[in-house]
């Protein structure tokens, strides 16, 4: 393999996570599980179309918030703190996240981030999250019109990143993901699995982002 040039990656379960725990707290007075929210919202968005802009994003969770209000009989009082709820406030990074990206960065690999999150403000999560100067391109689902496992995802992504598939590595904690990857041309797709309790390179499993830079200097040399 050439060079390596650009390196992508998922957010959700590879470079960040979500503290669910703060988040049943801010939600303690819902008269239904965070899971069973989770469920709700993904119908909403199944019913109505998940938001492809910002502007409709607020639209999205106006809507939502007002009709899950009038189906649960929540209070105007307790639904106007709901309303307020901003998820990216609950994402955490990882610890190996910020120093594989500035290594990424120093070494001027070109560094994207290809997600099947369902909002349109992937840019404002990761302004959150403190690593949006290390991102050159960054790809949400409902913005490109095409979700992984489909190839024209990874496609457009490495379009965008002028990255050549056969310079690039992709991560992604979902199995189904990363087959895509090698079904479009990324041969050197790894799995995540923050579980493991090691790399297994060979089989091109990883436990966190700590194995990126080995790769990358076993794959240049």
């Amino acid at each position: 393999m050439a060079n390596t040039r650009a390196v992508i990656f998922d957010r959700d379960g590879v470079l960040a996570d979500f503290d669910y725990r703060s988040a049943r707290e801010y939600f303690n007075h819902l008269p239904i599980s965070l899971n069973e929210l989770g469920q709700r919202w993904q119908s909403w968005g199944e019913m109505c179309g998940f938001p492809s802009n910002l502007k409709e994003e607020q639209i999205f969770f106006e809507g939502f918030w007002n009709h899950l209000g009038d189906e649960l009989q929540i209070s105007e009082r307790v639904l106007t703190k709901f309303r307020k709820f901003n998820y990216a406030e609950y994402l955490v990074l990882f610890p190996d996240a910020r120093n594989i990206l500035t290594w990424l960065k120093k070494e001027g690999i070109r560094t994207g981030i290809l997600t099947n999150f369902t909002l349109a403000s992937l840019e404002m999560s990761l302004k959150v999250l403190g690593i949006w100067e290390y991102i050159d391109v960054a790809c949400g689902a409902t913005i490109i019109g095409v979700a992984k496992p489909d190839p024209e995802a990874y496609s457009i992504l490495m379009e965008k990143l002028k990255a050549d598939p056969g310079r690039t590595l992709f991560f992604d904690d979902d199995i189904r993901h990363v087959a895509g990857a090698r079904g479009a041309g990324i041969l050197n797709a790894f799995h995540v699995n923050r579980s493991a309790c090691c790399h297994d390179f060979k089989r091109k499993r990883v436990k966190d982002l700590t194995a990126v830079k080995d790769i990358v200097e076993r794959l240049n040399h």
